[in-house]
């Protein structure tokens, strides 16, 4: 018979997700423009999420996400009232020279946090004919 308590972990884990690959600012300053090679970021990084050439310049993205339930979420009854969750977006390309050496870093990074119920604040009054600009 399967106990209750060894089911906690397995309901704590379904309100975590993340995908992709998260790059922090710590780890971007270990690499040196003009120094690091495609081949150190990928040995370091893993497998870039996205590979493009423009202009024949190449570049490499890492894109992840990660999103957890807030604690409150789960109590029951009033979880749909005051839980929410909280998430973490990472988007960072590496450009190489013709000699696939690091040439430029772009990196950003945001965090948001949305709330249920009581937790969602007050609501925004949608606008009334908003005024627009007209095509040209």
């Amino acid at each position: 018979m399967l106990r209750t308590w060894k089911l906690i972990p397995v309901a704590l884990m379904a309100g975590c997700v993340a995908h992709g690959v998260m790059v922090s600012d710590e780890q971007i300053a270990k690499f040196k423009r003009g120094e690091t090679t495609e081949s150190d970021i990928v040995a370091a990084l893993g497998r870039p999420t996205t590979v493009s050439t423009r202009n024949g310049v190449r570049m490499i993205f890492y894109s992840g996400v990660q999103a957890q339930a807030r604690p409150a979420t789960y109590i029951p009854f009033i979880g749909g009232l005051v839980g929410g969750a909280d998430s973490k977006h990472s988007m960072v390309m590496f450009s190489f020279d013709a000699n696939g050496v690091l040439k430029d870093v772009t990196s950003t990074q945001s965090a948001t946090g949305t709330g249920t119920g009581f937790a969602a604040g007050t609501p925004i009054p949608q606008t009334e004919n908003q005024p627009r600009k007209p095509a040209e």
